[in-house]
């Protein structure tokens, strides 16, 4: 069962990958910001104080003018930093910071994994607020396709094992952020009970609710 599951996961992020491929730049900067422009309009990205925000590449949705925003609002920011088998999520100081990131091999900026100068959100006293996440596919009820590599479920176990929200008494909110192309009808995106459910999913579409 397991690896049929496997198998049909991998066939589905295939698919996407294609459609997504297919997709114009004028197409996924449209959307980019429509998506952009819903999150800011969130009440809990308003009162949201520290955030994760991971760095895109071309074809996924663009965090840039998101990120760009963040800095403007005085938001704390941490991103993600990985290396073959982990992933950090680091603080990140402002723009020109951003800007002088280098790329990895997956063509991602991101700052360097060995780095002990940056903050590392695990080793804080404090969580997070918001993480907005990657993916491949989703449903809008909040089931998630991620790239295959498990690096964000890794880091949300470990990161919810510490950071419990019984413990600390404040929610930390998990929200997707998809092109149309990347939603996916209910039943249609296999998970098993590992995965971690999204607390919404923005999309062009998006209604925006008051949480």
């Amino acid at each position: 069962m397991v690896r049929l599951q496997t198998q049909a996961k991998a066939a589905l992020r295939q698919k996407v990958k294609n459609v997504l491929d297919s997709m114009t730049t004028a197409a996924r900067a449209a959307q980019s910001e429509l998506i952009t422009q819903k999150i800011l309009q969130l009440p809990l990205f308003e009162r949201s104080q520290r955030i994760s925000i991971y760095l895109s590449t071309e074809r996924e949705v663009s965090t840039v003018s998101l990120l760009k925003e963040l800095f403007r609002l005085n938001k704390e920011v941490f991103v993600p930093t990985y290396n073959r088998t982990a992933m950090r999520m680091v603080k990140l100081n402002d723009m020109a910071d951003y800007d002088g990131l280098p790329k990895t091999s997956w063509n991602i900026k991101q700052p360097n994994f060995d780095d002990v100068t940056r903050e590392d959100c695990l080793a804080a006293t404090v969580g997070l607020d918001l993480i907005i996440l990657p993916g491949v596919a989703f449903t809008r009820n909040g089931a998630r396709l991620g790239h295959g590599g498990g690096y964000y479920d890794r880091y949300l176990r470990e990161y919810f094992n510490k950071f419990p929200a019984k413990k600390t008494g404040k929610k930390t909110y998990l929200v997707g952020v998809a092109f149309r192309e990347q939603i996916l009808s209910e039943g249609l995106l296999p998970t098993d009970q590992h995965d971690i459910p999204l607390d919404m999913v923005v999309e062009p579409e998006f209604e925006c609710v008051n949480r």
